[in-house]
C-alpha cells in the first residue's frame, strides 16, 4: 500500500514553531517531511513556519479522523508524559534524555 493510500494519519504533538529551539524545529520538520513523502501528517499547534507543509489539527479533528476509521499515530516529544491524546499508536521522539527538563521519566 502506498503512503497516499494509507489509512493512518500522523499527529505530531509539537509546540508552536520557533527558530530558537532545535527540538521544536525537528518536530515541525518531521511533520513536513512525512507530508512531502505522501503521508498525512499534522501538527497540534497553529503557529507554524510558512515554508513548511505542517497543517494544523486539533483534538476534535483527531477525534473525527478516528470516527472516519483512520488509525492515528501520535508522535510525542519526550517532555510529554503518558498518552494524553489517547492514541492507538504512540511514537516517542527522544530529542533529549527522558526527564531532562521535567525530572519525570516516561
Amino acid at each position: 500500500m502506498s503512503p497516499r493510500a494509507s489509512r493512518a494519519i500522523f499527529y505530531v504533538d509539537a509546540p508552536d514553531y520557533t527558530y530558537m529551539h532545535s527540538g521544536v524545529r525537528c518536530l515541525h520538520l518531521l511533520c513536513h517531511h512525512l507530508n512531502r513523502l505522501g503521508y498525512r501528517a499534522y501538527v497540534g499547534t497553529q503557529v507554524t513556519h510558512p515554508d513548511l507543509n505542517t497543517p494544523h489539527a486539533d483534538a476534535s479533528m483527531l477525534e473525527q479522523f478516528r470516527k472516519d476509521g483512520l488509525t492515528d499515530i501520535v508522535i510525542y516529544p519526550e517532555v510529554v508524559a503518558g498518552n494524553p491524546l489517547k492514541a492507538k499508536q504512540v511514537v516517542r521522539y527522544l530529542l533529549n534524555k527522558p526527564g531532562y527538563f521535567t525530572g519525570v521519566g516516561m
